[in-house]
């Protein structure tokens, strides 16, 4: 795949990363961005890990997989107040419950996504050298 293409899809990343923040930000909820952020692109490094190590070339879905998994995990958000975190929106990447675990570790959110960001840039060093 072309750096261009990479390129592009980081661009895309990084506008949707922006413009989500400044959403949260302009309600007062920036905290609430970070949880829901962390946890969807988690996911997706994690499921680019399992690929990678069934020998599928990741490299083309570095941005498209963890922005799917974000956009996942925050679609309770986009529902009316009385239906976006009841219990049912766990389905959505845990959703209710990962916003009980912000109230009290929000830590722990932030060391989970820097250990699977981090396992998966040097697994995808490991198999391109």
């Amino acid at each position: 795949m072309s750096n261009g293409r990479l390129n592009w899809q980081a661009g895309i990343f990084g506008i949707a990363a922006i413009t989500g923040f400044l959403i949260y930000l302009s309600v007062g909820s920036p905290h609430h961005f970070f949880n829901h952020f962390f946890i969807g692109i988690s996911f997706g490094l994690l499921v680019l890990i399992v690929l990678s190590l069934r020998g599928m070339n990741t490299i083309q879905y570095e941005y498209s997989v963890p922005l799917i998994f974000w956009m996942f995990a925050i679609i309770p958000e986009f529902l009316a107040d009385d239906k976006g975190h009841q219990g049912w929106t766990n389905i959505f990447l845990f959703h209710q419950q990962a916003d009980h675990i912000l109230n009290g570790y929000p830590l722990i959110l932030v060391l989970y996504f820097l250990v699977s960001i981090g396992v998966l840039v040097i697994y995808l060093k490991v198999r391109r050298s």
